[in-house]
């Protein structure tokens, strides 16, 4: 408990944690009272040890052990330490749900635990529901006045709050946004696909176009946001819909974007992420009326090049096949790809059993390589060594 309130430490400690071995490390947990509320509280409240509970989080061994641990952060994040931006904490939602989409254990319950912090924070709604939930029924039974207060915000109001964008009040075009914030929806993207609809809801339905656009050309935000979203599984229902309310949302913007120095990567990655050609088409179609832009820099010429605009120009049928056509390829190359390798290990693995059975022979007492010829000395005798000498002695 005192080294993780001091800063070296804290660094001494968090060292100990990686590299423990198992056994040690769970007796380290215990030795601290780390898988106490009480105490788990406190050090998050911390200044130095909410560093070292974040750490833990990453250094989890089991999933048995993440499970355990991530039942006792959650309270803490329901009671709205982890989340208010003034306390600077939010570290610790982004490793719980860091540690949720690496098990995949406790994804929904971190989740109702962001949407009780969330309400812990903002008082004035926390006493209109409390008022709410007092109205015809007693306050004995604290789980369920819970379970009504976790319904009554939606997770989607939460995500823009996660986020936190502002906007530079010099200049416009510059944004900050809350970077451990970003990260936790990351990973919250990396949930369940049953789980991210609401969380997809909250970063295309509840952000306005400019904030979109502005996170598509920030490295943190298109990292964190659309990343989370063109790189996640896109073939599911909700990440489907989702990609397509993207490009409809930002409709009009997509060649500013592919000129872009950021934003040109989430261009390729919507048109390979589009579900239907159609989609791609009309993105596409966007993007042949801004040519003349995309030509002027390295990153248009790029998105051209991905999208085969040139093409589409001159012969939308041709267009079509060729888009097909790649997406079979690449189908086809994903499904060669696996048998291969295995097809690989298995020719490796079997000389090397066969040159084992040929030295266990040899070693056996036959003293010969079998399908090989021995090599003999019966071209040389006695006598022929005998009259060499002899001639030489002659001579």
């Amino acid at each position: 408990y005192g080294l993780s309130g001091e800063p070296r430490g804290s660094r001494l400690l968090e060292t100990i944690l990686r590299l423990s071995f198992d056994e040690f490390y769970d007796e380290l947990l215990e030795c601290g009272d780390f898988l106490s509320p009480t105490s788990l509280q406190e050090y998050v409240a911390h200044d130095v040890s909410n560093f070292v509970v974040q750490t833990i989080l990453t250094t989890v061994r089991s999933k048995e052990q993440a499970e355990t641990i991530l039942k006792i952060i959650e309270k803490v994040i329901a009671s709205g330490l982890a989340i208010d931006p003034k306390k600077k904490r939010r570290g610790i939602v982004w490793r719980a749900t860091e540690l949720a989409a690496k098990y995949r254990v406790e994804q929904d319950a971190v989740l109702k635990a962001i949407r009780l912090g969330f309400l812990s924070v903002n008082a004035s709604l926390d006493e209109s529901i409390d008022h709410k939930v007092a109205e015809g029924e007693t306050s004995n039974k604290k789980k369920k006045k819970q379970r009504k207060k976790a319904s009554a915000v939606e997770l989607k109001d939460c995500i823009p709050l996660l986020i936190d964008l502002r906007r530079d009040p010099v200049d416009d075009q510059k944004i900050t946004i809350d970077a451990a914030g970003s990260r936790s929806v990351y990973h919250m993207l990396r949930f369940s696909p049953r789980l991210c609809q609401e969380v997809l809801q909250g970063i295309i339905q509840e952000m306005s176009v400019e904030d979109l656009v502005s996170i598509a050309k920030d490295g943190l935000g298109s990292r964190c946001i659309m990343d989370g979203i063109l790189d996640g599984p896109v073939k599911t229902p909700n990440f489907a819909e989702a990609v397509k309310e993207l490009r409809v949302k930002l409709s009009g913007h997509w060649t500013s974007l592919a000129s872009d120095r950021v934003g040109h990567h989430s261009v390729k990655k919507l048109f390979k992420a589009l579900p239907k050609i159609d989609d791609k088409a009309k993105l596409v179609e966007e993007l042949v009326s801004g040519g003349n832009r995309l030509r002027g820099n390295a990153m248009g010429r790029s998105v051209m090049d991905a999208c085969a605009v040139d093409q589409y120009r001159e012969n939308r049928k041709d267009w079509r096949q060729k888009i097909v056509k790649s997406a079979t390829n690449d189908k086809d190359f994903l499904a060669e790809a696996i048998p291969e390798t295995s097809t690989e290990h298995t020719e490796v693995e079997e000389p090397k059993k066969a040159k084992r059975k040929r030295r266990r022979k040899k070693e056996d007492g036959s003293g010969e390589k079998p399908g090989k010829t021995p090599k003999t000395t019966a071209g040389i005798t006695v006598d022929s060594i005998i009259d060499v000498l002899s001639t030489t002695t002659k001579s």
